[in-house]
């Protein structure tokens, strides 16, 4: 199916921009730390906020990947002899609980970047914070496509394979 074809092909890019990110942030620690410890290197203050904006990013790009690969919001702790009896309401609670953090995310998230974020620079960079905090409403719609994708999996009766190391 093209859209499940397509949601596969969105969370793949998902994770090589998380790789890009984490690349920079380690990059800005290692000139931070440089900075802090070697006398004639001056320490930087943009690394800084490229670091805390980096852990925001990954953190919310993070979340929906998690979500997608099925070690985020996921309980496994429940006996199977449980599991069995009750699989239908565990699934309804694991799904209200989806949708619920997802309606904040979309909603309050879009809420915020709309009437703070877009009017406030960072202090050292002067980058818009919208860019920064548009990751939170990223990751409500995110969260939201890859739970329409767990649905239609479910659906159509298709088991995917998830790395759960």
């Amino acid at each position: 199916m093209k859209f499940l074809s397509f949601v596969n092909f969105y969370n793949r890019q998902i994770q090589k921009l998380m790789v890009a990110i984490l690349i920079v942030m380690l990059i800005s620690m290692f000139i931070m730390i440089l900075g802090r410890y070697i006398p004639f290197i001056p320490p930087f203050l943009w690394t800084l906020e490229t670091v805390a904006f980096g852990m925001i990013w990954m953190t919310f790009l993070g979340a929906s990947v998690a979500l997608r690969e099925k070690k985020h919001f996921y309980l496994d702790i429940v006996p199977e002899k449980i599991k069995e009896r009750f699989s239908l309401f565990l699934y309804i609670v694991y799904a209200g609980s989806i949708l619920i953090f997802t309606y904040v995310y979309i909603v309050y998230g879009f809420l915020y970047f709309k009437d703070w974020s877009l009017v406030q620079n960072s202090e050292i960079m002067y980058i818009n914070m919208g860019f920064v905090f548009f990751s939170v409403p990223l990751c409500g719609l995110n969260c939201l496509l890859f739970f329409i994708a767990e649905l239609v999996e479910k659906k159509l009766g298709i088991e995917r394979q998830v790395n759960n190391e």
